[in-house]
């Protein structure tokens, strides 16, 4: 069977759950080792996708070490790289970097036979039932020539390991060597964008313009205060900052992948917005823009996979939420038409236009107030039963029920979408 056969095969490969083999391993595998990849990537420049469409394949292996014994390890296939990394659970799904082999830096693999397995590792000999090989990287590479030795248990996915490093590391050093100057720098800007440290400096610049904005609102300087001239300095500062980081991240990941991320585009509206705001603050109704300064916070969620999952999990929410807030609304409508009809002479203040009893109703979901001039009792202290009736079966239809089926609504869709994002 050709190479290109052997990978269509395993890629339609189904079993129980109906779904690819690779796919299935890989979300229950790779989870958390692709969150720290990037890290181990960038002290070499390079950086993983922390998304899990790029894993083309990974699986549990047997890695032959400096000391001629065998470990295990997770062999990861990226679209650039080949990664190997140590479980820090018997389920696999925590995994630590080790090692990574850049495709195009594969220079041969070359197949062993058991004996040739024992010979080389007499310490420890792995099943012979599988299949061995060795991968062998250029000089003068990232690991500067150095050969691995792997076992696969299962011959078939062995050979299918071996057909698509070999097609997949010509592959790679096609794109390698047609990649132009501009290529390079943007694969530059990537990795200096995606890096730790990189990221972390953004973390703690975001934060403490947050801090900054906390203090100006409190302070609240005149405008020719030297303390107001302080704070204008140091939002300069965080805007020239934040307008480099989304330099490089525009140009790393132009065009489409760039675009296509939510995230980037938030971070494109606030510090554009923000820029603007400098020049033209004088213009009357446009300093407005630099209120955009407090939403600069709302970069942090990116920064953080946690935060990032759960903000996703209540975006996606959101749509079916729609429909359940919808009946509330327009049950909340037809009481305030009601109330402006019984009660507007009665309670000008608060029923005596459709707004204003729309705003009452408003209060009275928050508890904020029960209105004081429409009481429930009359001067003779009897029971007024048209107004307790409207504030009764307000309360229990919308306060008590609707708004907890919208609640309920959200919950069960948010736990829905937090488990897809896993």
């Amino acid at each position: 069977m050709s190479a290109a056969a052997r990978m269509t095969a395993v890629n339609h490969n189904q079993e129980g759950s109906g779904r690819p083999i690779d796919q299935r391993i890989k979300h229950s595998q790779v989870g958390s080792f692709l969150k720290r990849a990037n890290t181990v990537s960038h002290a070499r420049g390079q950086a993983i996708p922390d998304d899990s469409k790029h894993v083309l394949k990974v699986e549990l292996v047997e890695k032959l070490r400096a000391d001629s014994t065998w470990a295990t390890r997770v062999m990861t296939l990226t679209r650039t790289d080949l990664a190997f990394s140590m479980k820090t659970d018997e389920d696999g799904d925590e995994t630590t970097p080790l090692d990574w082999i850049p495709l195009h830096e594969i220079r041969a693999i070359n197949v062993w036979r058991p004996s040739s397995i024992k010979q080389r590792a007499a310490k420890r000999a792995p099943t012979e039932d599988g299949i061995a090989f060795e991968i062998y990287t250029i000089d003068g590479g990232y690991n500067s020539g150095r050969t691995y030795a792997v076992q696969v248990a299962d011959v078939d996915s062995g050979e299918d390991w071996i057909a698509r490093l070999r097609e997949m590391s010509v592959r790679r050093r096609q794109i390698v060597r047609n990649q132009t100057t501009l290529d390079n720098y943007k694969e530059w800007a990537r990795g200096v964008y995606r890096n730790g440290y990189t990221q972390t400096v953004i973390v703690i610049m975001i934060t403490g313009n947050f801090a900054m904005n906390i203090a100006q609102a409190q302070l609240n300087p005149d405008t020719d205060s030297k303390l107001n001239d302080l704070f204008e300095v140091l939002d300069w500062l965080f805007t020239v900052v934040f307008a480099i980081e989304l330099a490089f991240n525009a140009f790393g990941h132009w065009f489409w992948e760039f675009v296509r991320d939510g995230w980037s585009m938030f971070d494109l509206v606030v510090v554009t917005l923000s820029i603007l705001a400098k020049p033209i603050d004088s213009i009357p109704g446009i300093s407005i823009l630099r209120t955009m300064r407090a939403f600069r916070i709302r970069r942090l969620i990116g920064r953080f996979q946690k935060l990032k999952q759960i903000t996703n999990a209540i975006i996606s929410s959101i749509i079916p939420v729609m429909n359940a807030f919808l009946i509330g609304l327009m049950v909340t409508l037809i009481y305030a038409i009601i109330g402006v009809s019984l009660y507007s002479e009665r309670s000008p203040a608060n029923f005596g236009t459709f707004a204003r009893a729309l705003f009452s109703l408003f209060l009275l979901m928050a508890f904020d107030k029960w209105t004081e001039d429409l009481p429930g009792f009359d001067e003779e202290g009897k029971v007024d039963f048209g107004v307790v009736i409207f504030m009764f079966s307000f309360v229990i239809i919308v306060i008590w029920t609707l708004v907890q089926v919208v609640v309920a609504v959200l919950l069960d869709n948010f736990i829905a979408a937090t488990m897809a994002e896993k």
